[in-house]
């Protein structure tokens, strides 16, 4: 039975991070002070960085998903983030490859969010964050 709750939640916690992340990406990229954007590009180094110890990984993913959340300067996504980072938590626990290094596509994708995020493009950052949450599937092989 434990399972079969813990599979439903993560279900509806996936539809909600599929709904509110890459908006607050997109949000982020477009609201996001020069300080807070530095401050998640200096997350997403860390992230991609070969050299990330497997439990410092966790630590980042959660706080990069606060930081974006926190940029977007949207309250309504702001409020949504034990919500958010539950998801994390869950996702990871099924997945947990996901608290290891990254493989080298998902780091490129990382790469992608950080470029979308200095270019200031919105649209881009909500398609990669998309993207992104996709990958924490638990289906994800």
């Amino acid at each position: 039975i434990e399972a079969g709750l813990e599979d439903n939640l993560l279900g509806q916690l996936q539809e909600i991070c599929l709904m509110l992340e890459p908006t607050a990406a997109m949000l982020a990229a477009t609201n996001g002070t020069p300080q807070q954007i530095n401050a998640i590009l200096r997350r997403l180094d860390r992230l991609v960085s070969v050299v990330t110890p497997a439990e410092e990984v966790i630590t980042l993913l959660l706080d990069l998903h606060v930081a974006i959340a926190e940029a977007s300067a949207n309250v309504f996504i702001q409020s949504s983030e034990a919500a958010l980072k539950t998801a994390t938590v869950l996702r990871i626990k099924r997945n947990p490859a996901m608290a290891g290094p990254l493989s080298a596509a998902d780091a490129d994708t990382y790469r992608t969010l950080s470029c979308a995020l200095q270019a200031r493009n919105g649209e881009l950052a909500r398609s990669i964050m998309e993207k992104i949450v996709r990958m924490g599937l638990p289906d994800r092989a």
